[in-house]
């Protein structure tokens, strides 16, 4: 995977690829839903202008949608302050892209995005607006899932918008653990399924972590195998070259 990618908590992730950095859900509270607020480490970079924040390595933040553990607006304000010219998309709240009910495209830096309005898991929430994200790096494509609900239907529009392979899936344990969530993988075949969206240990008063393990003991053996990246560290411990001298 040429793409790298650093996972904070929650559903928090920053992509790098293409000289472009996007962060996703990466701003939050959360600890009233089991969940975790963001990183300490992280809102010191956001403060300083450095790491994931530098100038020249955010373009872009998005977010799949405006809940507690996935969105925090204070922080955000931050963030856009330090770096005007990053593009923000949140759905429901749209500031520098065009709402819409259908998918939606638009460049991030040299990145391609496209948010699929999806509906969010759970009855008390599916009228929340939501939206899943398709992400382009150069030759790879990424699919961040938020808490929506994939399904086969899902998998078609995704590879009709795909213009590469799909190298990487981030998906929470209520997704692949359903029967729709597991034909959305089969209908889009990717190279690496990841299992995000989970607290630190400390904040974890619902035991997701628990869940989590028994869902991989038990998942068919026809998909690839389900990876659990860790806390605050880049995947496949993959850091771009610029990541030493620019962290806080």
């Amino acid at each position: 995977m040429k793409t790298k990618i650093f996972h904070t908590v929650n559903a928090g992730l920053y992509l790098w690829g293409a000289n472009t950095g996007i962060l996703v859900d990466g701003l939050h509270r959360g600890k009233a839903e089991g969940f975790s607020t963001t990183p300490p480490q992280i809102l010191r970079q956001m403060e300083v202008g450095k790491g994931i924040f530098s100038h020249s390595h955010l373009q872009g933040m998005l977010f799949t949608h405006l809940h507690p553990d996935h969105f925090n607006g204070a922080e955000l304000s931050v963030a856009a302050h330090n770096i005007p010219g990053a593009a923000v998309y949140l759905p429901g709240l749209v500031k520098t892209c065009p709402a819409a009910l259908e998918h939606i495209t638009f460049p991030v830096g040299n990145a391609t995005v496209t948010a699929v309005p999806t509906t969010h898991d759970g009855a008390l929430f599916e009228a929340d607006p939501h939206c899943s994200f398709l992400i382009q790096l150069g030759e790879e494509c990424v699919f961040i899932a938020g808490d929506g609900q994939p399904d086969e239907e899902l998998a078609r529009v995704v590879m009709t918008l795909c213009k590469a392979p799909i190298t990487a899936v981030f998906m929470n344990v209520y997704q692949l653990a359903s029967l729709k969530g597991r034909a959305f993988l089969r209908g889009v075949q990717p190279e690496r399924i990841f299992l995000y969206h989970l607290p630190f240990p400390e904040d974890d008063t619902y035991s997701i972590s628990a869940l989590s393990e028994q869902l991989l003991r038990r998942f068919p053996k026809d998909l690839p195998l389900v990876e659990w990246p860790e806390h605050m560290a880049w995947i496949d411990d993959a850091a771009p070259g610029w990541w030493e001298k620019e962290e806080a």
